[in-house]
Parts: C-alpha cells; structure tokens; sequence
C-alpha cells in the first residue's frame, strides 16, 4: 500500500509524538509498504539521509496549499495533538482510510474543561465533528486524558500502545559516564532526558533532590534543552518559555552548589549517546506533569532500566500492572515520596524492564497493530466506497 505520514514536525525533532511517527514509518516500511512523509521545513534535516521520501511543506495547513489535489495514498496517517491545524484542514476524501494518532494530555484537558486557549464549547463541537469523519482515531493510552475526551464525545478510537526501536543496540560500551561527565563513582545515578519545559517538570525533581539530600548517594543527571540550540531567547514566546525554564533549573543548582551532583547534557537525537546515558544510570526517573504515554519510557525499558513515574497519562493504565517501575501517587508528588520509590526500587526486586518492553512494546508488535488497521474487516466498507 501506499502509506503518507502527515507530522506537524518529524525526525531530527526530538519531541515524542515526532519520535512515533518515525518508528511508524520504518515499520511499515519493514513490511513492504511505499510511505511518504509530510512535515514542516527543517533546515537541519537533511533529506538525504533518508531512505524514504519526506516531502516538506511551508504551512501543514491544506486549506492554504495544494500538496493533495494530484496526490493519491492507500492510507493517510496524522500524528497531531488536539489544536494541531493539519488534521483540522484535512480532506478525509483525499483517501480511502484516513487515521489521526491522536495526543491529549492533562494540560490539554483542563483547557477544554475550562474552557481557556481557544477552547469553546462551540471550537470542541466543530473539533468533535471533524474527527468522527476519519476512518479512526488511534489512543496510545489507556483511562488517560485523551480517552475521557474521546469517550465523552463519543468519538471511537483504537488503542494501539506507544513503542521505541531498540536503544540497547546502540549502547557504547566503552562509554564512561563518570570520566565524561565529571561523577563521584562511588554514588549511583538517576537520568532523565527531553525537553526542558514546565510540564517536564525537572525543576521540581532538582528541588526534591535537593531537599532529600540524594547527593550523599546519588547524581542527577539530565540529557535535554529547550526546543532551539543555545540559550539566547528568541522572538517565540514559547521559545523564550523554555529557555528560562532551562535557566531556572540551572540557576537553583548552581544556588546550592550541586554542580558537581547534578549535570546538564545538551539535549541530542544522537541515539549512541542517549542509549550509553541511560545504560550507565541506575534509575530513569520522570517527573512530568502532563504525558501521553512517554516515549522515553519505553527507552529506559529496552536498556532494561527500573524506572519511577508520576501517575501522568497512560502510565498507570499501560505501565501499572507490569511490575519494572514504581508510580509515584501524586503528580505534585513530595521529595519523601521520591526517595520512598528511590528506596523500594533499591530493595525490592522489579520485573526486569526490558523483558516488559520485549512483551508489549517493540516495532515487531506494535508495527503489526497499526498494520492491521488497513486490513481490519470493520474497515472494508469503507474503503470499498
């Protein structure tokens, strides 16, 4: 079949919804099919380091371009969040199975609720109507935000669980994360890599280290920066949010004179290093305010890592059962609460995370699934339209 991956950015983003819908694309790859991707321009992405074609657009809005009036595709494939404009100007009748991989988490639903950011009840009653036109929306969490709105706006969806590539294949083995980043060897290490932003959440993780005083035991270390390289504020205003969250963190640690506990790597998609960072730490910790079913989860999980999480999410619904990690109880968890999950991981033994990423969340498994959506029977009436 032929296959087109719409994303509002792709690949070398590293947000996890852009992260998804790559390791979609190589699955479907992998099992023979043709895919395209359309994305918003990147000037650092180099198009020909690629095996597939990416065909970048200036705005992901098709009321404003063309990309469609002489394009056909077997199936179209919209990885978006709720406000994302290019499932909203899509034409469902541009394709035969139309899909949208959809992400909504706490933050997002709180708008709705409260009606702030745009969100109306008449804004939610036109979004509620454009999503019902496609073939189906896919959830990657389970009793999760996004599934509350779906299901109080009647809107069927399919789960298909979130799933990473294998990072243990590009673990550096001779990589010393003690000599490289300057760490007392005699103290075990917590990691923690994505965005810096609020809703990531690392400035309250410092402060429960901080107040717990981990860095008799252990150092924190973090693989991340704000969406643009350096750290000079740019005309975005989010842009500029990050960067000062960014700083913020930086600025408490250096308060307290933890520099030698706490490090800050550049955040990177060179996945040598993210895999050899996790491998050498100890404990994968996320402190998220609001996730969908986070990617780097699943990360820490192929490289076998025990892992603590706020109840963000899917994670309870997907990950609670499983037994490789510990979910804190509140999302405004305390630093007693940390160090309580820090301890039981210490002392108890977890499943083996790697062995639960193998069970439930590789590209042989998860690939099948979004395959099946293009063969499932349900499905036949209306492709045959």
């Amino acid at each position: 079949m032929k296959i087109c991956i719409i994303s509002d950015f792709y690949s070398p983003s590293i947000g996890g919804t852009q992260k998804l819908a790559e390791c979609v694309v190589k699955s479907f790859i992998t099992l023979g099919h043709e895919v395209e991707v359309v994305s918003s321009r990147d000037p650092n992405r180099g198009l020909e380091k690629y095996n597939y074609k990416i065909n970048e657009v200036p705005t992901l809005n098709f009321y404003q371009n063309n990309f469609f009036s002489n394009k056909f595709y077997d199936a179209v494939f919209i990885f978006a969040d709720l406000g994302s404009i290019s499932w909203q100007t899509f034409e469902t009748s541009n394709s035969f199975l139309n899909f949208v991989v959809l992400n909504l988490d706490e933050n997002v639903y709180k708008w709705i609720k409260e009606e702030k950011f745009g969100f109306t009840k008449e804004s939610i009653k036109n979004v509620t109507k454009k999503l019902k036109e496609y073939t189906s929306i896919v959830s990657f969490c389970r009793d999760a935000p996004v599934n509350k709105f779906l299901k109080e706006n009647d809107i069927s969806h399919t789960f298909i669980q979130n799933f990473t590539e294998d990072l243990s294949k590009f673990i550096k083995e001779d990589f010393n994360i003690y000599k490289t980043l300057g760490l007392d060897v005699n103290k075990k290490i917590l990691f923690n890599h994505g965005l810096f932003e609020p809703r990531k959440n690392q400035y309250k993780l410092i402060e429960a280290f901080i107040e717990q005083k981990l860095n008799r035991n252990y150092s924190l270390v973090f693989l991340g920066s704000p969406r643009i390289s350096g750290d000079e504020f740019l005309v975005n205003p989010y842009d500029k949010q990050t960067v000062e969250y960014f700083l913020k963190c930086k600025k408490l640690v250096e308060k307290n004179n933890l520099q030698n506990s706490i490090k800050f790597v550049k955040g990177s998609n060179n996945k040598k290093l993210i895999a050899s960072l996790i491998d050498k730490s100890d404990i994968y910790v996320l402190p998220s305010t609001a996730e969908g079913l986070p990617l780097v989860l699943l990360e820490a999980m192929s490289c076998n890592k025990p892992w603590i999480s706020t109840p963000v999410g899917g994670v309870p619904g997907v990950l609670g059962d499983l037994g490789s990690g510990v979910i804190l109880e509140n999302i405004d968890f305390s630093s007693t609460e940390l160090k309580q999950a820090i301890s039981k991981l210490e002392s108890e033994q977890c499943k083996s995370s790697r062995v639960v990423w193998e069970e439930s969340f590789t590209e042989k498994i998860v690939g099948k699934k979004y395959n099946n959506l293009l063969h499932h029977d349900s499905l036949k009436h209306y492709k045959n339209k």
